[in-house]
């Protein structure tokens, strides 16, 4: 039996070690007595093996995996940076 893995999308924040990067995932809901959306955010360090070089503010999806260590449950899965400027130029083409 497989079990599916759960998938983040966030920004990179930095690189902390050799094989360690920090992704900031931003989730928003409506606040259920308020009605006022709110925004929160939480830092998740990433198993990174590749070679490629990340930029902050660059979107990365992350998945999820078995414990790497005391605090890593999850490892990187693919840059979405290209992905995301082609749209902005997009966007910024309509305007």
């Amino acid at each position: 039996m497989t079990v599916k893995k759960q998938k983040l999308i966030g920004s990179f924040v930095k690189k902390s070690s050799d094989k360690t990067i920090v992704v900031k995932v931003e989730r928003r809901f409506r606040h259920p007595r308020y009605k006022k959306v709110v925004k929160v955010s939480k830092n998740y360090l990433v198993d990174y093996n590749s070679d490629k070089d990340l930029t902050p503010g660059e979107k990365v999806v992350i998945i999820s995996c078995r414990p790497v260590s005391k605090l890593k449950r999850w490892r990187f899965h693919s840059s979405m940076n290209v992905e995301v400027k082609s749209w902005f130029s997009q966007k910024q083409s309509l305007m």
